[in-house]
């Protein structure tokens, strides 16, 4: 498996994120400045964990490279 790709100076590194409720237990994220870029979780922190990893992955870069700056909740969560 190659490496991460590191991501130049200018390219964002922190991401607002868009949590919503499933009806029927659990929550979904996505992440509006990332067409995509979605990630699931049971709790809000399992979905927190899962989208710096969902974030690293779209961008190919290693997690330690992103950070969630913000987590809203859509509005009807």
């Amino acid at each position: 498996m190659s490496e991460p790709s590191r991501l130049p100076p200018q390219v964002q590194t922190s991401f607002r994120a868009v949590v919503h409720a499933e009806v029927g237990g659990g929550y979904w994220a996505e992440v509006p400045e990332l067409p995509g870029c979605f990630t699931q979780g049971v709790t809000l922190d399992e979905v927190y964990q899962n989208l710096a990893e969902a974030i690293a992955c779209h961008l190919d870069v290693d997690t330690t490279a992103v950070r969630i700056s913000l987590l809203e909740m859509a509005s009807g969560s």
